[in-house]
């Protein structure tokens, strides 16, 4: 038997907490830069933003998810500290929703331990995080530390950029959290009982369906942004978005993904979970509809991503890869965005093809 439906913890209660949630710069990831007398183990586990980049460049794929690997030790090889480097590397828009996603934690506990955020308070707080951010960039403390220091694209490469586009990366963090308490989700929660907010932002790793042979399970990782019981009983995840609801892509793999992790962990029917993308820019939200025919797609499309990505390794069973197994793409418009053109010698072609200045 699993466990029963259970609150996610709440900061003590008292005045409002303005820590940011456990992340960059915690004790833990301090000491995840130190040498470990057991190395950890590179497993392959899927996850939607893990397979996106498989199918967008297998180059970049290789140097986030072997190239870097153990880049955090301090006696690694220069090569593989540069790759870890670039791999924490950020851009404005996913700076923004890395900022935003962190409020909203920050707003979720406060709003647990029963004391609310103000709106001002919160965007307060993330105004200060990106300025301390934007410094730790532009004055490169990522490149020691480059956990517990932002780093962004923008400034590692030198990329002019209009201080109008600063400014813009700023209002739009402050309308996310905007539609965030003004938001009709969150106004709903004012109204539920504390044990109604399940889970926040709480990442597993679970066994997507039956293994097909020994050692052969494919595992995903889901992190739901929030996950609640409403007055009906059903459950519903949310997944928070900063993107541009007219442009995004559907997030509907990925929250089925969740689905089946709920479903399994708080032994709930899947007709019984409604998932949902709430999207901060305008406060709309995109409602999917989860049932066992959703899940059953959601596992076969992991299960064959699994299966290519599997394929050029060299040794599947302990996950070895070799970078020549993983070309490099040729859409130029993805590689002016990717956070590895330099070490994979495509700062020079994007220039001269007029991409990058």
């Amino acid at each position: 038997m699993r466990a029963p439906l259970r609150p996610v913890s709440a900061v003590p209660a008292g005045r409002v907490d303005e820590s940011l949630p456990e992340g960059a710069g915690s004790p833990a990831q301090e000491r995840s830069l130190k040498p470990r007398r057991k190395r950890l183990e590179n497993r392959l586990v899927w996850s939607k933003s893990r397979h996106g980049l498989f199918e967008e460049c297998r180059r970049a794929y290789f140097y986030q998810y072997y190239g870097a690997w153990e880049g955090w030790l301090e006696d690694a090889p220069p090569p593989t500290r540069e790759l870890y480097v670039l791999k924490n590397l950020s851009n404005r828009a996913t700076w923004a929703g890395k900022v935003v996603h962190s409020l909203a934690e920050m707003v979720i506990r406060n709003l647990l331990a029963g004391h609310p955020m103000a709106l001002e308070d919160a965007q307060r707080i993330a105004l200060s995080k990106l300025r301390a951010d934007f410094v730790d960039s532009r004055d490169g403390r990522y490149l020691e530390n480059p956990k517990r220091h932002c780093g962004l694209q923008e400034h590692h490469y030198a990329m002019p950029v209009d201080p109008r586009d600063w400014k813009a990366s700023a209002a739009l963090v402050e309308t996310c959290i905007r539609n965030l308490i003004e938001g009709k989700i969150y106004q709903r929660l004012l109204r539920l009982p504390p044990d109604a907010i399940l889970d926040c932002e709480r990442m597993e790793t679970f066994l997507v369906g039956e293994a097909d042979a020994p050692g052969a399970g494919v595992y995903a990782y889901a992190i739901p942004d929030l996950v609640v019981r409403g007055r009906d009983g059903k459950i519903v995840i949310l997944d928070w978005k900063t993107s541009d609801p007219q442009t995004a892509r559907s997030a509907e793999l990925q929250l089925a993904v969740y689905a089946d992790f709920i479903s399994g962990d708080y032994e709930v029917e899947p007709e019984r979970i409604l998932a949902g993308e709430v999207f901060l820019r305008d406060g709309s939200i995109r409602w999917h509809t989860i049932d066992r025919a959703a899940i059953a797609k959601a596992r076969q499309q992991v299960h064959d991503s699994i299966g290519r990505m599997r394929e050029p390794l060299r040794d599947p069973l302990v996950n070895v890869a070799e970078i020549e197994a993983f070309p490099e793409t040729d859409e130029l418009g993805v590689c002016a965005g990717c956070r590895f053109r330099g070490p994979c010698g495509k700062l020079p072609r994007l220039q001269e093809a007029g991409v990058l200045p």
